[in-house]
């Protein structure tokens, strides 16, 4: 009987080590200004948090929801209803997955900020509001201890207007995607480590600026303002001493500005307007086997690219393509370079 007794202690002891944490947590709160707040550790975790309603009449407002995860295997959800609603997720460690809702009606717009450190990170933010809300959308997502890691991916969509929203990744193998749909929108996406990033940026309405910062070799960057969108501003830099870098900006909508850099080689830019008066495409690039193409439509257009080689290279290429009443601006130096001009 003794030794029985034993055996189920022991039993007992390693059943507490198999569960020990293993957390789970919901809250789940309706009303106005409500605070839900959930500290996890010794993953794996899972957190879900639920608060508000929307309507007419009984809409919530003031909602703050706030996780912090350690360890690895991190799961946090959280679905605001209402509006002026604020959330905050901290996850270190790695494979953390992040999901946060936010849908209201009024004219405060709601807040997402969202910080994840560790390699295998996943961070997903929408945000549905009234056209005079400005939700704003923030993530952060690198290494333990500020070391770079890699595999982060970071998708937000913000439905409404006078939205913002800011991506900034270290490391590499990172992906950005940033959806905007309404007016005077702004994202900014920076991206670091050694390669293989991706950056996504699609913006539908008036005045918008989308600007993407990259670092290192073989990254991808890609903005689109159209659907009669005008005003806007497109910013690509992929930078100092970067390579085998692709940059895609297509604009449509009048007064629009463009502007790609690229740095040191190999390199491929492509511009596609389709409006009147789009305002000054620059494009500027240093280093070697440039490709350059800028496709305008309309009239009063001016597309500008440098192309410098560096010592002993060249063969650089600029393919510009313009309707009536455009300027076209083309300077190259190093050897074996081609430029293109149609102009109709």
């Amino acid at each position: 009987m003794k030794g029985f007794l034993v055996f189920m202690l022991a039993m007992l002891v390693v059943a507490s080590f198999a569960f020990a944490g293993v957390n789970e947590s919901y809250i789940d709160q309706v009303g106005t200004a409500n605070v839900a707040t959930v500290d996890q550790a010794d993953g794996p975790n899972l957190s879900n948090i639920t608060q508000g309603t929307v309507g007419p009449f009984n809409a919530s407002t003031g909602g703050t929801a706030t996780v912090n995860q350690s360890a690895a295997n991190n799961d946090s959800e959280i679905d605001q209803k209402g509006w002026n609603n604020t959330a905050d997720v901290d996850q270190s460690g790695d494979s953390n997955d992040s999901n946060i809702d936010q849908y209201g009606m009024g004219t405060a717009g709601s807040t997402a900020t969202v910080d994840q450190n560790g390699d295998y990170d996943y961070s997903d933010i929408e945000q549905w509001n009234g056209p005079q809300a400005g939700n704003t959308a923030t993530v952060t997502q690198g290494g333990d201890d500020g070391a770079e890691d890699y595999n982060h991916t970071s998708e937000i969509y913000q439905a409404g207007g006078l939205h913002t929203a800011t991506v900034t990744q270290y490391g590499m193998d990172e992906e950005s995607y940033v959806d905007q749909v309404g007016t005077g929108n702004t994202a900014t996406v920076n991206q670091s480590g050694n390669s293989f990033n991706d950056s996504w940026v699609d913006q539908n309405g008036l005045n918008n600026t989308a600007e993407v910062d990259q670092i290192g070799n073989e990254n991808d960057a890609h903005i689109t303002q159209g659907v009669g969108a005008d005003n806007n501003f497109g910013a690509i830099d992929q930078t100092d001493e970067a390579e085998l870098n692709q940059a895609f900006i297509a604009q449509s909508g009048d007064g629009n500005e463009t502007r790609i850099v690229q740095k040191d080689g190999a390199n491929m830019a492509t511009f596609n307007s389709m409006s009147d008066n789009n305002g000054t495409r620059d494009l500027i690039t240093d280093g070697y086997t440039e490709g350059n193409i800028i496709l305008q439509e309309g009239a009063g257009n001016t597309a500008t690219v440098n192309q410098y080689a560096a010592m002993g290279a060249g063969n650089n290429t600029a393919w510009i393509s313009q309707d009536d009443d455009d300027t076209a601006i083309v300077t190259q130096t190093g050897y074996g370079s081609d430029a293109y001009v149609n102009q109709q």
